[in-house]
């Protein structure tokens, strides 16, 4: 996830955009724990993480790429 979401998820527009995008909303917040989580116990088990580095460096190009096509979507 972009810094971009992030932030409108965790900041100061929250709440009307948590009831716009409704359960899309608290998926997120599951997905974020559910990562924390894994990384919190690869360290603890000095195992792998699940999810790699790169992993994370592919999905947010993605989502990037994403957000750049929807303003460009949006400019016409």
């Amino acid at each position: 996830m972009t810094g971009e979401l992030y932030h409108l998820l965790r900041g100061k527009e929250q709440h009307s955009l948590r009831r716009e995008l409704g359960p899309i909303a608290q998926r997120v917040d599951d997905l974020f724990r559910a990562e924390h989580s894994s990384v919190i116990q690869s360290r603890l088990k000095q195992s792998p993480p699940i999810v790699t580095g790169n992993d994370g460096l592919l999905t947010l190009r993605v989502a990037e790429l994403a957000i750049d096509s929807a303003k460009h979507i949006d400019a016409r």
